[in-house]
């Protein structure tokens, strides 16, 4: 293994110009119309597959809609198991409280996002889960699966974690409804200040968990482009910074396998001979550099997507 001084780690980044809490929109049902007061849309985006655990909601849902009466499931994509939810909704009759979307294009995943309070993952499997980032830049409170790296994503106190079987999930989900009453969902701007009030600050801190800007602005930060660039720059200075030679890269490519460590240190190998053979065939200082490329706006016509 590597010391952890040589290793660098760098996530995904969110577009949180695009994913943004709107207010407005909760508690509003895709086709416009109003919910009741009071209830919790709990969403879901993902291919509908077995890998994305569509089995486990399938399990989830007829579990949550019996403890939770208040709460209404809106599911966005499509995929080999979509009729196993279809079957599940119309066996259970919970057409009115499970809403399933279909296939819904990226542009508009932030819409159906900015409707629900909590944000639902089932994967069986995951390297990052970018999905839960924008659902928690959406101001979401986030239930997933403590699969891959996703305990790693997001803070405590934004997501609950659960084994992969419908009963844990449930349990989770139950806790970021507790979370979401405790803190008083405040869609309608940041209540619970403290200032000058000792007593109420727990209750202040609270409602500053679940306040979607103040989760918003928190994953904003955390996972923004500029610092994700950054970071990158940072990884290959240090690199290009890295005195090595030929047969150091060698021996590191050597060990890369009993079959491919060989293999590709030949190939290294041969590379390295053929790029001096062209050097002294033709010298790169003879070579005339070609210039930077500045486009003239004028030079392009935009054509706008219908």
């Amino acid at each position: 293994g590597r010391a952890a001084a040589e290793v660098s780690v760098i996530p995904n980044a969110v577009d949180a110009v695009r994913f943004v809490p709107d207010p407005a929109k909760r508690g509003f049902r895709m086709d416009g119309s109003k919910a009741e007061p009071g209830r919790i849309t709990v969403a879901v985006t993902a291919r509908l597959a077995y890998r994305k655990g569509v089995h486990l909601l399938a399990g989830v849902i007829p579990l949550a809609c019996e403890r939770f009466p208040r709460v209404d499931f809106l599911i966005a994509g499509d995929g080999s198991m979509r009729p196993h939810l279809e079957e599940m909704t119309k066996s259970h009759g919970l057409t009115e409280r499970v809403t399933l979307l279909g296939n819904v294009p990226h542009a508009r995943v932030s819409d159906v996002l900015q409707r629900a309070h909590v944000f639902l993952n089932c994967s069986l499997t995951e390297s990052f889960c970018i999905a839960i980032l924008e659902a928690a830049c959406c101001g979401c409170l986030v239930v997933a699966t403590g699969v891959g790296g996703v305990p790693e994503v997001l803070p405590p106190d934004l997501l609950y974690l659960a084994k992969p079987n419908p009963a844990a999930l449930v349990d989770a989900l139950n806790d970021a409804i507790e979370a979401l009453e405790a803190g008083g969902d405040s869609t309608k701007g940041r209540e619970g200040s403290t200032e000058g009030n000792p007593e109420g600050s727990t209750k202040g801190n609270q409602r500053a968990a679940v306040d979607p800007v103040a989760i918003h602005e928190r994953v904003a930060e955390m996972y923004s482009w500029d610092d994700v660039a950054e970071r990158v720059e940072r990884v290959y200075e240090r690199a290009h910074a890295t005195d090595d030679s030929l047969v150091g890269r060698l021996v590191r490519l050597s060990r890369c396998g009993a079959f491919a460590g060989p293999l590709f240190a030949c190939v290294a190998a041969v590379d390295y001979v053929f790029w001096r053979w062209c050097e002294w065939k033709k010298p790169a200082r003879t070579v005339e550099a070609a210039p930077d490329f500045v486009p003239d706006d004028a030079d392009f016509v935009l054509v706008e997507e219908e």
